[in-house]
């Protein structure tokens, strides 16, 4: 779940136009080192220690941010900033996120034709698909995309029967 301030401070990040290979060193440095996170996290830790350990460590053109977010407090929320800053660019480069569930991995064709519905039906240029292996599933497949499900699954036609027969 990604709360209001995570977003909004990732959408300050976006709009700051830093080159995105500087923004994905800081994240790979950030997701690195428990070490670091407890520190710039640590509310024993001053501000000073703070901004001279990312000085060191981060990019120059991250710093300035990071230290922000370590005076305002939400630099513990830095992983899902970054999450969030990666939705935000995709989106704006017009590609669709969608999440594949199904029994059996398709081939590579039945992949391309769910690419091309998903930019079809969201108006995307492209589609962002992760596809992942779901024997639960037992035949067919769920395609979610940002807070939509398309369930065409056996497990999900079980799960709607069995809703039905306990509604009766």
């Amino acid at each position: 779940m990604i709360f209001q301030s995570t977003e909004n401070c990732a959408k300050t990040l976006f709009s700051l136009n830093i080159p995105d290979a500087d923004v994905y060193e800081a994240e790979a440095i950030w997701n690195g080192s428990s070490e670091l996170r407890e520190a710039l996290c640590c509310p024993a830790v001053g501000l000073g220690e703070k901004n001279s350990v990312t000085d060191k460590l981060f990019p120059q053109s991250m710093t300035a941010f990071i230290k922000v977010m370590c005076e305002f407090g939400h630099i513990s929320q830095l992983s899902d900033i970054f999450k969030a800053y990666r939705k935000l660019k995709l989106k704006y480069k017009g590609i669709v996120e969608a999440t594949l569930l199904c029994a059996d991995r398709p081939d590579e064709e039945t992949a391309e034709k769910f690419r091309k519905m998903l930019c079809k039906k969201y108006g995307a240029n492209d589609a962002a698909l992760e596809i992942i292996e779901d024997k639960s599933l037992i035949v067919g497949y769920r395609l979610v995309v940002g807070d939509t499900e398309y369930d065409k699954s056996a497990a999900g036609v079980v799960k709607a029967l069995r809703k039905k027969l306990v509604c009766r």
